[in-house]
Protein backbone atom coordinates (compact mmCIF):
# COMPACT_ATOMS: atom_id res chain seq x y z
CA UNK A 1 0.00 0.00 0.00
CA UNK A 2 2.75 2.32 0.97
CA UNK A 3 4.90 1.66 -2.34
CA UNK A 4 1.85 3.21 -4.41
CA UNK A 5 1.57 6.31 -1.96
CA UNK A 6 1.83 9.69 -3.78
CA UNK A 7 4.98 11.32 -2.80
CA UNK A 8 2.79 14.37 -1.57
CA UNK A 9 1.55 12.16 1.05
CA UNK A 10 5.07 11.28 2.77
CA UNK A 11 5.15 14.50 4.48
CA UNK A 12 1.93 14.21 6.26
CA UNK A 13 2.56 11.12 7.45
CA UNK A 14 6.27 11.62 8.38
CA UNK A 15 5.18 14.48 10.58
CA UNK A 16 2.02 12.25 11.93
CA UNK A 17 4.73 9.82 13.20
CA UNK A 18 6.79 12.58 14.59
CA UNK A 19 4.26 14.04 16.41
CA UNK A 20 3.63 10.19 17.77
CA UNK A 21 7.09 9.54 19.01
CA UNK A 22 7.12 13.64 20.71
CA UNK A 23 4.04 13.01 22.29
CA UNK A 24 3.34 9.56 23.09
CA UNK A 25 0.06 9.69 21.60
CA UNK A 26 -1.40 6.89 19.49
CA UNK A 27 -4.82 6.85 17.69
CA UNK A 28 -6.79 4.19 19.29
CA UNK A 29 -7.66 3.12 15.58
CA UNK A 30 -4.17 1.63 15.50
CA UNK A 31 -3.72 -0.55 18.21
CA UNK A 32 -7.56 -2.26 17.37
CA UNK A 33 -5.77 -5.32 15.75
CA UNK A 34 -7.84 -8.97 14.63
CA UNK A 35 -6.21 -12.05 15.64
CA UNK A 36 -5.74 -15.47 14.56
CA UNK A 37 -5.39 -18.59 16.00
CA UNK A 38 -2.77 -20.67 14.73
CA UNK A 39 -2.25 -24.06 15.61
CA UNK A 40 1.83 -24.95 17.21
CA UNK A 41 1.35 -28.98 16.23
CA UNK A 42 -2.24 -31.01 15.81
CA UNK A 43 -4.60 -28.70 13.49
CA UNK A 44 -7.37 -29.82 15.68
CA UNK A 45 -6.78 -29.04 19.14
CA UNK A 46 -7.61 -26.71 22.52
CA UNK A 47 -7.24 -23.01 22.39
CA UNK A 48 -4.22 -23.64 24.69
CA UNK A 49 -2.24 -25.65 22.18
CA UNK A 50 -2.77 -22.73 19.87
CA UNK A 51 -0.49 -19.56 19.05
CA UNK A 52 -2.72 -16.09 18.85
CA UNK A 53 -0.98 -13.63 15.96
CA UNK A 54 -2.14 -10.20 15.86
CA UNK A 55 -2.45 -9.01 12.12
CA UNK A 56 -1.41 -5.24 13.22
CA UNK A 57 -2.67 -2.30 11.45
CA UNK A 58 -0.30 -0.85 8.70
CA UNK A 59 0.13 2.63 9.83
CA UNK A 60 0.76 1.18 12.94
CA UNK A 61 3.33 -1.48 11.57
CA UNK A 62 5.48 1.46 10.04
CA UNK A 63 5.73 3.22 13.19
CA UNK A 64 6.84 0.53 14.92
CA UNK A 65 9.66 -0.44 12.52
CA UNK A 66 10.60 3.14 13.16
CA UNK A 67 10.68 3.12 16.80
CA UNK A 68 12.27 -0.28 16.85
CA UNK A 69 15.51 1.17 14.89
CA UNK A 70 16.14 4.13 17.58
CA UNK A 71 14.95 1.75 20.41
CA UNK A 72 17.78 -1.09 19.67
CA UNK A 73 20.17 1.56 18.79
CA UNK A 74 19.57 2.79 22.36
CA UNK A 75 20.33 -0.75 23.78
CA UNK A 76 23.73 -1.12 21.53
CA UNK A 77 25.10 2.06 22.80
CA UNK A 78 24.10 1.63 26.42
CA UNK A 79 25.15 -1.89 26.66
CA UNK A 80 21.73 -2.92 28.26
CA UNK A 81 21.87 -6.42 26.65
CA UNK A 82 23.69 -9.35 28.07
CA UNK A 83 25.91 -11.41 25.49
CA UNK A 84 24.31 -14.47 26.75
CA UNK A 85 21.24 -13.69 24.66
CA UNK A 86 21.10 -14.07 21.28
CA UNK A 87 17.71 -13.84 20.31
CA UNK A 88 16.17 -10.87 18.44
CA UNK A 89 19.57 -8.97 18.29
CA UNK A 90 21.48 -8.03 14.99
CA UNK A 91 24.32 -10.07 14.41
CA UNK A 92 23.88 -12.67 17.24
CA UNK A 93 23.37 -15.79 15.44
CA UNK A 94 21.18 -18.96 16.71
CA UNK A 95 24.24 -20.88 15.06
CA UNK A 96 26.54 -18.78 17.54
CA UNK A 97 24.54 -19.44 20.33
CA UNK A 98 24.59 -23.71 20.23
CA UNK A 99 28.22 -23.66 19.17
CA UNK A 100 28.81 -21.59 22.59
CA UNK A 101 26.40 -23.86 24.35
CA UNK A 102 28.12 -27.57 22.93
CA UNK A 103 31.64 -26.53 23.48
CA UNK A 104 30.87 -25.20 26.92
CA UNK A 105 29.06 -28.79 27.93
CA UNK A 106 31.86 -30.90 26.29
CA UNK A 107 34.52 -29.05 27.45
CA UNK A 108 33.40 -29.48 31.13
CA UNK A 109 32.56 -33.27 29.96
CA UNK A 110 36.53 -33.24 29.64
CA UNK A 111 37.24 -32.80 33.15
CA UNK A 112 35.36 -35.61 34.07
CA UNK A 113 33.09 -33.42 36.11
CA UNK A 114 29.29 -34.37 35.89
CA UNK A 115 27.21 -31.84 34.27
CA UNK A 116 23.41 -30.76 34.93
CA UNK A 117 21.83 -28.69 31.89
CA UNK A 118 18.73 -27.13 33.14
CA UNK A 119 16.21 -26.14 29.61
CA UNK A 120 14.04 -23.22 31.60
CA UNK A 121 10.53 -22.47 30.13
CA UNK A 122 8.40 -19.69 30.28
CA UNK A 123 4.56 -19.86 30.12
CA UNK A 124 3.08 -18.04 27.14
CA UNK A 125 6.27 -16.04 27.37
CA UNK A 126 5.22 -13.15 25.34
CA UNK A 127 1.43 -12.78 26.28
CA UNK A 128 2.63 -12.45 29.76
CA UNK A 129 4.43 -9.57 29.99
CA UNK A 130 3.99 -7.05 32.53
CA UNK A 131 2.88 -3.66 31.41
CA UNK A 132 3.64 -1.59 34.51
CA UNK A 133 6.71 -3.65 35.31
CA UNK A 134 8.53 -3.64 32.22
CA UNK A 135 7.95 0.51 31.45
CA UNK A 136 9.87 0.58 35.46
CA UNK A 137 12.33 -1.15 34.71
CA UNK A 138 13.44 -0.15 31.52
CA UNK A 139 13.00 3.55 33.58
CA UNK A 140 15.56 2.37 35.90
CA UNK A 141 17.77 1.09 32.93
CA UNK A 142 17.87 4.81 32.25
CA UNK A 143 15.96 4.45 28.80
CA UNK A 144 15.18 8.04 28.16
CA UNK A 145 11.46 8.81 28.93
CA UNK A 146 10.44 9.44 25.82
CA UNK A 147 10.80 6.12 24.85
CA UNK A 148 9.24 4.50 28.14
CA UNK A 149 6.19 6.97 27.35
CA UNK A 150 5.82 5.72 23.86
CA UNK A 151 5.76 1.69 25.02
CA UNK A 152 3.37 2.96 27.50
CA UNK A 153 1.03 4.48 25.11
CA UNK A 154 1.78 1.33 22.85
CA UNK A 155 1.03 -1.29 25.38
CA UNK A 156 -1.97 0.24 26.91
CA UNK A 157 -5.49 0.11 25.90
CA UNK A 158 -5.38 -2.48 23.59
CA UNK A 159 -8.16 -4.31 22.21
CA UNK A 160 -8.59 -7.00 19.38
CA UNK A 161 -11.32 -9.68 18.31
CA UNK A 162 -10.50 -13.34 17.32
CA UNK A 163 -11.48 -14.25 13.64
CA UNK A 164 -12.27 -18.16 13.06
CA UNK A 165 -13.40 -19.38 9.81
CA UNK A 166 -14.54 -15.68 8.72
CA UNK A 167 -16.49 -15.77 12.75
CA UNK A 168 -15.60 -13.06 14.59
CA UNK A 169 -15.43 -13.20 18.77
CA UNK A 170 -16.20 -9.75 20.42
CA UNK A 171 -13.99 -6.99 21.07
CA UNK A 172 -12.37 -7.30 24.47
CA UNK A 173 -9.09 -5.51 25.95
CA UNK A 174 -5.41 -7.06 26.04
CA UNK A 175 -3.74 -5.79 29.54
CA UNK A 176 -0.31 -8.08 29.24
CA UNK A 177 1.84 -9.15 26.76
CA UNK A 178 2.78 -7.35 23.53
CA UNK A 179 1.18 -8.41 20.41
CA UNK A 180 2.71 -11.31 18.76
CA UNK A 181 3.23 -10.61 15.13
CA UNK A 182 4.35 -7.24 15.88
CA UNK A 183 8.34 -6.64 15.64
CA UNK A 184 8.32 -4.57 18.82
CA UNK A 185 7.43 -7.49 21.03
CA UNK A 186 10.44 -9.85 21.19
CA UNK A 187 12.88 -6.47 21.86
CA UNK A 188 10.56 -5.80 24.32
CA UNK A 189 10.38 -9.09 25.88
CA UNK A 190 14.19 -9.33 25.88
CA UNK A 191 15.16 -5.84 27.64
CA UNK A 192 12.03 -6.68 29.63
CA UNK A 193 14.63 -9.84 31.28
CA UNK A 194 18.00 -8.21 30.25
CA UNK A 195 18.93 -8.94 34.29
CA UNK A 196 17.83 -12.57 34.29
CA UNK A 197 22.07 -13.72 34.05
CA UNK A 198 22.06 -11.90 37.65
CA UNK A 199 19.95 -14.53 38.98
CA UNK A 200 22.26 -17.02 37.58
CA UNK A 201 25.62 -15.39 39.04
CA UNK A 202 26.49 -19.04 39.76
CA UNK A 203 26.70 -20.53 36.85
CA UNK A 204 26.77 -20.19 33.26
CA UNK A 205 23.79 -19.11 31.06
CA UNK A 206 22.66 -19.62 27.41
CA UNK A 207 19.42 -17.86 26.40
CA UNK A 208 18.08 -17.13 22.71
CA UNK A 209 14.77 -14.87 23.19
CA UNK A 210 12.60 -17.42 25.79
CA UNK A 211 14.51 -20.52 25.15
CA UNK A 212 16.91 -20.66 28.34
CA UNK A 213 19.34 -22.91 28.91
CA UNK A 214 21.83 -23.40 32.46
CA UNK A 215 24.81 -25.17 32.38
CA UNK A 216 26.25 -26.20 35.99
CA UNK A 217 29.27 -28.78 36.62
CA UNK A 218 30.74 -30.05 39.50
CA UNK A 219 33.69 -28.87 41.58
CA UNK A 220 36.70 -29.86 39.56
CA UNK A 221 39.40 -32.11 42.02
CA UNK A 222 36.84 -34.01 43.78
CA UNK A 223 35.19 -37.28 44.58
CA UNK A 224 32.96 -38.33 41.63
CA UNK A 225 30.02 -38.63 44.93
CA UNK A 226 30.91 -35.42 46.19
CA UNK A 227 30.17 -33.32 42.88
CA UNK A 228 27.07 -35.01 42.22
CA UNK A 229 25.95 -34.41 46.17
CA UNK A 230 27.63 -30.68 45.35
CA UNK A 231 25.76 -30.89 41.79
CA UNK A 232 22.40 -31.42 43.13
CA UNK A 233 22.27 -28.65 45.80
CA UNK A 234 23.31 -25.91 42.90
CA UNK A 235 20.32 -27.24 41.27
CA UNK A 236 18.21 -26.85 44.08
CA UNK A 237 18.99 -23.38 45.35
CA UNK A 238 18.89 -22.41 40.95
CA UNK A 239 15.30 -23.55 40.97
CA UNK A 240 14.31 -21.23 43.58
CA UNK A 241 16.51 -18.23 42.43
CA UNK A 242 14.43 -18.93 39.13
CA UNK A 243 11.31 -19.05 40.98
CA UNK A 244 11.90 -15.85 42.87
CA UNK A 245 13.05 -14.24 39.48
CA UNK A 246 9.59 -15.58 37.79
CA UNK A 247 7.48 -13.97 40.79
CA UNK A 248 9.17 -10.49 40.47
CA UNK A 249 9.07 -9.82 37.30
CA UNK A 250 5.56 -11.91 36.91
CA UNK A 251 6.42 -14.09 34.67
CA UNK A 252 5.30 -17.23 35.23
CA UNK A 253 7.29 -20.79 34.73
CA UNK A 254 5.99 -23.63 32.49
CA UNK A 255 7.26 -26.75 35.21
CA UNK A 256 5.86 -29.50 33.37
CA UNK A 257 8.44 -28.35 30.00
CA UNK A 258 11.30 -26.96 32.51
CA UNK A 259 13.80 -30.17 32.24
CA UNK A 260 17.30 -31.15 33.01
CA UNK A 261 19.08 -33.40 31.49
CA UNK A 262 22.63 -35.15 33.84
CA UNK A 263 25.50 -35.42 31.40
CA UNK A 264 28.37 -37.57 32.79
CA UNK A 265 31.71 -39.56 31.39
CA UNK A 266 31.03 -42.11 34.17
CA UNK A 267 28.86 -44.95 34.00
CA UNK A 268 25.00 -44.84 35.98
CA UNK A 269 23.24 -41.85 36.78
CA UNK A 270 22.62 -40.39 40.44
CA UNK A 271 19.35 -40.19 41.78
CA UNK A 272 18.69 -36.35 42.58
CA UNK A 273 15.68 -35.55 44.54
CA UNK A 274 14.49 -31.82 42.95
CA UNK A 275 11.46 -30.41 43.85
CA UNK A 276 9.73 -27.41 42.58
CA UNK A 277 8.61 -24.67 45.72
CA UNK A 278 5.72 -23.01 43.22
CA UNK A 279 3.59 -25.26 41.41
CA UNK A 280 2.12 -27.94 42.62
CA UNK A 281 5.38 -28.67 44.04
CA UNK A 282 6.52 -31.56 40.96
CA UNK A 283 9.60 -33.10 40.81
CA UNK A 284 11.93 -31.77 38.24
CA UNK A 285 11.90 -34.00 35.18
CA UNK A 286 15.09 -35.69 34.40
CA UNK A 287 15.28 -36.13 30.33
CA UNK A 288 17.46 -38.02 28.25
CA UNK A 289 17.63 -36.16 25.64
CA UNK A 290 16.11 -31.91 24.96
CA UNK A 291 15.33 -30.53 21.76
CA UNK A 292 17.26 -26.96 22.04
CA UNK A 293 17.10 -24.08 19.82
CA UNK A 294 16.28 -26.92 17.04
CA UNK A 295 18.56 -29.05 17.62
CA UNK A 296 18.32 -32.97 19.54
CA UNK A 297 21.09 -32.73 22.48
CA UNK A 298 21.74 -36.09 24.56
CA UNK A 299 23.32 -36.47 27.47
CA UNK A 300 26.39 -38.14 25.36
CA UNK A 301 26.43 -35.42 23.15
CA UNK A 302 25.69 -37.70 20.00
CA UNK A 303 23.96 -36.63 16.91
CA UNK A 304 22.29 -40.02 15.62
CA UNK A 305 18.60 -38.79 17.29
CA UNK A 306 18.75 -35.31 15.82
CA UNK A 307 19.67 -36.78 12.15
CA UNK A 308 16.98 -39.76 12.02
CA UNK A 309 14.74 -36.42 13.05
CA UNK A 310 16.21 -34.70 10.09
CA UNK A 311 15.58 -37.70 7.85
CA UNK A 312 12.07 -38.36 9.11
CA UNK A 313 11.40 -35.06 8.32
CA UNK A 314 12.39 -35.28 4.99
CA UNK A 315 10.76 -38.01 3.79
CA UNK A 316 7.13 -36.65 4.79
CA UNK A 317 7.87 -33.46 2.26
CA UNK A 318 9.10 -35.95 -0.41
CA UNK A 319 6.20 -38.47 -0.09
CA UNK A 320 3.97 -34.75 -0.64
CA UNK A 321 6.41 -33.80 -3.46
CA UNK A 322 5.60 -36.86 -5.14
CA UNK A 323 2.03 -36.93 -4.83
CA UNK A 324 2.35 -34.65 -7.57
CA UNK A 325 3.42 -36.38 -9.95
CA UNK A 326 0.41 -39.19 -9.31
CA UNK A 327 -2.08 -36.35 -9.77
CA UNK A 328 -0.49 -35.64 -12.86
CA UNK A 329 -0.01 -32.29 -12.42
CA UNK A 330 4.12 -32.43 -12.43
CA UNK A 331 6.84 -31.69 -13.99
CA UNK A 332 10.85 -32.14 -13.51
CA UNK A 333 11.47 -28.20 -12.97
CA UNK A 334 8.60 -28.18 -10.62
CA UNK A 335 9.58 -30.76 -8.25
CA UNK A 336 13.26 -29.49 -8.23
CA UNK A 337 12.10 -26.12 -7.24
CA UNK A 338 9.97 -27.84 -4.63
CA UNK A 339 12.68 -29.67 -3.33
CA UNK A 340 14.76 -26.62 -3.09
CA UNK A 341 12.09 -24.33 -1.30
CA UNK A 342 10.61 -27.62 0.70
CA UNK A 343 13.69 -30.17 1.64
CA UNK A 344 16.61 -28.10 0.97
CA UNK A 345 16.12 -25.24 3.92
CA UNK A 346 15.74 -28.69 6.21
CA UNK A 347 19.33 -29.97 5.41
CA UNK A 348 20.15 -26.06 6.40
CA UNK A 349 19.83 -27.22 9.72
CA UNK A 350 22.78 -29.49 9.28
CA UNK A 351 25.56 -26.97 8.12
CA UNK A 352 26.73 -25.69 11.82
CA UNK A 353 27.35 -29.11 13.38
CA UNK A 354 28.03 -31.04 9.80
CA UNK A 355 31.77 -30.44 10.62
CA UNK A 356 31.55 -32.26 14.59
CA UNK A 357 29.69 -35.12 12.95
CA UNK A 358 31.88 -38.51 12.75
CA UNK A 359 33.20 -39.33 9.20
CA UNK A 360 30.33 -42.07 8.63
CA UNK A 361 27.40 -40.02 9.29
CA UNK A 362 28.69 -37.49 6.81
CA UNK A 363 29.25 -40.02 4.31
CA UNK A 364 25.47 -41.22 4.97
CA UNK A 365 24.36 -37.92 5.53
CA UNK A 366 25.87 -37.02 1.62
CA UNK A 367 24.28 -39.96 0.09
CA UNK A 368 20.69 -39.66 1.61
CA UNK A 369 20.92 -35.59 0.14
CA UNK A 370 21.22 -37.25 -3.09
CA UNK A 371 18.91 -39.72 -2.87
CA UNK A 372 16.43 -37.45 -2.00
CA UNK A 373 16.84 -35.36 -4.62
CA UNK A 374 16.93 -38.21 -6.97
CA UNK A 375 13.91 -39.57 -5.15
CA UNK A 376 12.11 -35.79 -6.38
CA UNK A 377 13.12 -36.42 -9.63
CA UNK A 378 13.01 -39.90 -10.17
CA UNK A 379 16.23 -40.92 -11.33
CA UNK A 380 16.42 -43.89 -8.64
CA UNK A 381 18.30 -45.28 -11.62
CA UNK A 382 21.50 -42.94 -11.56
CA UNK A 383 24.45 -43.56 -9.33
CA UNK A 384 25.43 -40.53 -7.30
CA UNK A 385 28.25 -39.19 -9.51
CA UNK A 386 26.17 -39.15 -12.46
CA UNK A 387 23.69 -37.43 -11.07
CA UNK A 388 25.65 -34.89 -9.89
CA UNK A 389 27.02 -34.03 -12.95
CA UNK A 390 23.63 -34.28 -15.05
CA UNK A 391 22.04 -31.40 -13.07
CA UNK A 392 25.16 -29.67 -11.81
CA UNK A 393 24.25 -30.40 -8.16
CA UNK A 394 27.06 -29.93 -5.26
CA UNK A 395 27.08 -32.27 -2.94
CA UNK A 396 26.46 -31.56 0.87
CA UNK A 397 29.62 -31.16 1.96
CA UNK A 398 30.31 -28.32 -0.39
CA UNK A 399 27.00 -27.24 0.85
CA UNK A 400 27.96 -27.01 4.16
CA UNK A 401 31.76 -25.77 3.10
CA UNK A 402 30.62 -22.91 1.28
CA UNK A 403 28.43 -21.98 4.78
CA UNK A 404 31.21 -21.87 6.55
CA UNK A 405 33.34 -20.04 4.71
CA UNK A 406 30.37 -17.21 4.85
CA UNK A 407 29.87 -17.62 8.41
CA UNK A 408 33.37 -17.19 8.98
CA UNK A 409 33.89 -14.44 7.30
CA UNK A 410 30.83 -13.26 9.47
CA UNK A 411 32.22 -13.80 12.48
CA UNK A 412 35.77 -11.97 11.93
CA UNK A 413 34.07 -8.71 12.61
CA UNK A 414 31.37 -9.81 15.33
CA UNK A 415 30.16 -9.91 18.98
CA UNK A 416 29.90 -13.39 18.13
CA UNK A 417 33.38 -14.45 16.31
CA UNK A 418 34.84 -12.99 19.48
CA UNK A 419 32.72 -15.33 22.13
CA UNK A 420 33.88 -18.23 19.69
CA UNK A 421 37.50 -17.41 19.95
CA UNK A 422 37.43 -17.10 23.84
CA UNK A 423 36.10 -20.60 23.90
CA UNK A 424 39.41 -21.58 21.58
CA UNK A 425 41.60 -19.35 23.75
CA UNK A 426 40.39 -21.12 26.89
CA UNK A 427 41.02 -24.75 25.25
CA UNK A 428 44.28 -23.67 24.31
CA UNK A 429 45.03 -22.73 28.15
CA UNK A 430 43.78 -26.23 28.59
CA UNK A 431 46.18 -28.15 26.84
CA UNK A 432 49.02 -25.93 27.70
CA UNK A 433 48.09 -26.76 31.53
CA UNK A 434 47.95 -30.55 30.59
CA UNK A 435 51.40 -30.79 29.12
CA UNK A 436 52.94 -28.97 31.93
CA UNK A 437 53.65 -25.71 30.94
CA UNK A 438 52.39 -23.85 33.80
CA UNK A 439 50.33 -24.51 37.04
CA UNK A 440 47.54 -24.04 38.76
CA UNK A 441 47.52 -23.74 42.26
CA UNK A 442 45.34 -26.40 44.16
CA UNK A 443 44.68 -28.27 40.85
CA UNK A 444 46.62 -31.14 39.98
CA UNK A 445 47.23 -32.77 36.63
CA UNK A 446 44.79 -36.11 36.52
CA UNK A 447 43.95 -39.13 34.15
CA UNK A 448 40.66 -38.00 34.60
CA UNK A 449 41.50 -34.67 32.33
CA UNK A 450 41.48 -35.44 28.89
CA UNK A 451 42.38 -33.26 25.51
CA UNK A 452 40.30 -31.22 24.45
CA UNK A 453 39.85 -29.33 20.95
CA UNK A 454 37.55 -26.30 20.78
CA UNK A 455 34.42 -26.16 18.26
CA UNK A 456 36.48 -23.86 15.94
CA UNK A 457 39.43 -26.30 15.84
CA UNK A 458 37.68 -28.90 15.18
CA UNK A 459 36.02 -26.82 12.20
CA UNK A 460 39.26 -25.31 10.93
CA UNK A 461 40.80 -29.21 10.65
CA UNK A 462 37.64 -30.22 8.65
CA UNK A 463 37.56 -27.11 6.07
CA UNK A 464 41.27 -27.84 5.42
CA UNK A 465 40.30 -31.69 4.95
CA UNK A 466 37.73 -30.57 2.34
CA UNK A 467 39.25 -30.29 -1.36
CA UNK A 468 38.56 -27.24 -2.86
CA UNK A 469 37.38 -27.78 -6.17
CA UNK A 470 33.89 -28.88 -6.92
CA UNK A 471 32.14 -32.04 -6.34
CA UNK A 472 30.39 -31.90 -9.12
CA UNK A 473 32.19 -34.75 -11.59
CA UNK A 474 32.76 -34.01 -15.37
CA UNK A 475 32.17 -36.76 -17.64
CA UNK A 476 33.71 -36.89 -21.50
CA UNK A 477 31.80 -36.76 -24.59
CA UNK A 478 32.55 -40.59 -25.28
CA UNK A 479 30.94 -41.79 -21.67
CA UNK A 480 27.50 -39.64 -22.39
CA UNK A 481 27.50 -41.18 -25.78
CA UNK A 482 28.14 -44.50 -24.11
CA UNK A 483 25.48 -44.04 -22.01
CA UNK A 484 22.99 -43.43 -24.37
CA UNK A 485 22.95 -46.87 -25.31
CA UNK A 486 24.19 -49.06 -22.47
CA UNK A 487 22.31 -46.90 -19.31
CA UNK A 488 22.39 -50.02 -17.20
CA UNK A 489 26.44 -49.35 -16.70
CA UNK A 490 26.05 -46.58 -14.63
CA UNK A 491 23.62 -48.15 -12.25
Amino acid sequence: MFDFLDLSHWSLLLKLYNFSFRTAILPSAWKDTRMILLAKKESICLPSATRPISLIDSFLKIGEKLFLHRFRDVLFRRGLLPEQQSGFRPCFRLQTRLLLFLDELQSLLSNSSPVCTLFIDYKSAFDRIWHEGCVGKLLRLGIPPAYTNWISAWLKNRRCYIEINGSNSRWFSVGRGGPQGSVITPSLFISYHCDLSLFLSNCSSHIFADDVAVILSGNIGTRYAEQCLELERQTKKLIDQLEVYSLLTDQPLNYSKTEAMFSTRAIGLPKFNVKFSGGDGNDLNWAADFKYLGYVISRKMGWDKFIKFTEVKVRKRIALIKSFKIFGCSSVKLRKTLFYSYILPIFTWIYPIYPLLTPKQRNDLSHFYYTSLRRCLFCLQWNNDFFSFAIDELSLEDRCLAYWNRYFSFLSDSVDGKLLLEQANHSIYRASWLNREFSIRGLRKSKRYIPYQSIIGRVSEWISSVPQYSSVPYFDINDIELLQHFPESFC
